[in-house]
């Protein structure tokens, strides 16, 4: 073997010249800081990424109107907790519907049951946070279709002159969704404040798994929505699922006591002239299409009216009970729940009786005589749900078969046995 041959062996085999070694090096470097650059970054997108799945498996990801139609397919409940826009959601719901009766108003008219109507029947309940968005909706509604009664549920802060807070916005029309940054980070919140478990949220994530019915997460996951008349089912508050906000009525009797004198809820106040001629207005163009109008002023629970009353500055709701009984108009008064024979146990919170309040309420206007409204209540079935039902906040016939029982959420020592 030559000395060439041995010296070329010994050229292959030596170590890399320090040019090549800090090549590797730099390498190396840069992997590890793209590394920690990129890591970051990855976690965000992941966490983005399951976010917007949760969304779209839960149907979060769709408008109201489109919502709107699916319902009307499936007959699921709607709760989305992402978008809340009842006024383009009702509407929609209306337009496929056509119904002989239309229920309208704020969540204070969401109770009512369409089951027991012989004819069909749309509830509106929540499309309507003011005097003008009712007139709005029914406006809406009228150039759609024409029913033959409504029936109108009025808020006593309608009529409150003094009122220039925040109001919700239900008018909008949009059926598009374009979710900002804040609202991807939304199902962190609901489960951070307690209405949405951390369970039902991987669950949701899992593409193996088949969720519950329901269009909306809170449909899904908590059973509260709409269902295809327009009630609104108030699920797992009431079976414990979930902490009420308003146990012993504290947070709505602190809601008045505190209320400024721009709230909607100050009753140191005398009702707008101008919003009654509003009404009146409304009544008239109504009346002009031949349309039977049905007006019922809702209840308040008996301890939060009775709170009310003791105030000796409150003038607001006696003076616009007297208003509307003076109207000319059919006006039902159910502003106190004892001359319904109901009472605090059938209510969800201070401001909103459940459905056995409203079935009490339907007994009492389809006694009242031979309206078309009255006709097409199912009295037999409102009287024996009534009975089977009395003292709780809903109707056990109208639930899933297994859903659990109703507790006494608001704490008041009501028993809740059936």
């Amino acid at each position: 073997m030559t000395q060439d041959i041995l010296n070329a062996d010994r050229t292959t085999d030596s170590p890399p010249s320090t040019t090549e070694a800090e090549s590797v090096n730099r390498r190396s470097f840069h992997i590890r800081y793209a590394a920690m650059f990129f890591s970051p970054m990855l976690v965000v997108v992941v966490i983005v990424g399951a976010l917007y799945a949760f969304l779209w498996r839960t149907l979060e990801t769709i408008g109201p109107v489109t919502a709107a139609r699916l319902q009307d397919k499936t007959g699921d409940l709607y709760g989305a907790a992402l978008f809340y826009r009842p006024f383009a959601y009702k509407l929609e719901r209306y337009r496929l519907t056509s119904p002989d009766i239309l229920l309208v108003g704020s969540s204070r008219v969401m109770q009512f049951a369409g089951e027991v109507f012989n004819v069909p029947v749309l509830n509106s309940g929540g499309a309507s946070n003011t005097l003008d968005q009712t007139v709005g909706f029914i406006r809406a509604a009228l150039a759609v279709h024409k029913p033959k009664a409504i029936l109108i549920g009025l808020d006593f802060w309608w009529f409150n002159p003094s009122r220039d807070d925040d109001i919700d916005a239900t008018g909008d029309m949009s059926d598009d969704v374009d979710l900002s940054l804040s609202q991807l980070f939304a199902p962190l919140q609901w489960v951070s404040e307690g209405s949405l478990r951390a369970g039902s949220f991987f669950e949701a994530l899992l593409p193996v798994k088949d969720l519950a019915p329901g269009i909306g997460a809170f449909a899904k996951f908590g059973g509260r929505g709409w269902d295809v008349y327009g009630r609104y089912d108030y699920g797992t508050l009431l079976d414990g699922g979930m902490q009420s906000d308003d146990r012993h009525f504290k947070r709505t009797l602190k809601r008045l006591q505190s209320a400024k004198i721009s709230s909607k809820l100050n009753v140191r106040v005398s009702p707008s002239a101008e919003k009654i001629d509003e009404l009146r207005q409304l009544l008239a163009e109504l009346d002009g299409q031949s349309i039977e109008v049905v007006l019922f002023l809702p209840p308040l629970a008996g301890s939060v009216l009775q709170a009310i009353e003791q105030d000796p500055e409150s003038r607001l709701i006696p003076l616009w009970r007297d208003a509307m009984a003076n109207l000319g108009a059919r006006v039902f008064d159910f502003t106190d729940p004892q001359a319904l024979g109901s009472n605090d146990c059938e209510f969800v919170d201070g401001f909103h009786g459940g459905a056995v309040t409203y079935m009490r309420i339907l007994d009492a206007i389809a006694d009242y005589g031979d309206t078309i409204l009255s006709r097409a209540i199912d009295r037999d079935m409102v009287a024996g749900l009534i009975a089977t039902n009395a003292g709780h906040a809903r109707v056990n016939e109208l639930l899933p078969g297994d859903a659990p029982p109703e507790i006494d959420f608001l704490d008041l020592g009501c028993p809740k046995a059936l």
